[in-house]
């Protein structure tokens, strides 16, 4: 049986997910946090096998809530979802350890097959973020590294650049 936890700061997004998560036969219980403090402490508490996790958090960034996770409780997945387009964050989710990426607009069937896929210790990635990962490895390797930064981190590299 999965414990699930879900870290939200809406608590309609909360209440939904958890609607869904309770017609899952395999997901024995299902906590919620409102905030980064919130989860860590759950997290603290007791053993969650999963972690539903949104990036936009009130006190803590979802990126830094996750990197805790990683390093302090390795047996919990975490499964991000976000309404931030995947071409600007997947990567970096994924890259930070989330075991998957969804945009709080998939549908349901979508969102349960993720969290399956995740519960078996599997990584999940919707078809458009599968075409975006295949499409980086066709970037010329002559290309500059500062070329595959979003348009808004390449707006902070340059502030950086000028000493700002």
């Amino acid at each position: 049986m999965v414990r699930v936890l879900i870290a939200d700061d809406h608590a309609l997004i909360r209440s939904g997910l958890m609607q869904l998560l309770q017609e899952d036969r395999a997901v024995r219980d299902i906590g919620e946090a409102a905030t980064g403090e919130q989860t860590l402490d759950r997290l603290r508490e007791s053993r969650w096998d999963l972690l539903l996790l949104d990036i936009n958090m009130p006190d803590r960034s979802g990126l830094d809530i996750l990197k805790h996770v990683r390093s302090g409780f390795p047996d919990t997945r975490v499964l991000v979802i976000s309404a931030y387009p995947e071409r600007q964050y997947a990567r970096n989710v994924l890259r930070a350890g989330a075991s998957g990426y969804l945009a709080n607009d998939t549908a349901s069937e979508e969102l349960m097959r993720a969290v399956r896929m995740v519960i078996q210790g599997r990584r999940y990635v919707s078809a458009s973020l599968a075409e975006l990962l295949v499409n980086d490895l066709d970037v010329d390797a002559q290309q500059p590294i500062h070329s595959q930064l979003s348009e808004r981190e390449f707006q902070i590299f340059c502030k950086i650049a000028v000493g700002k």
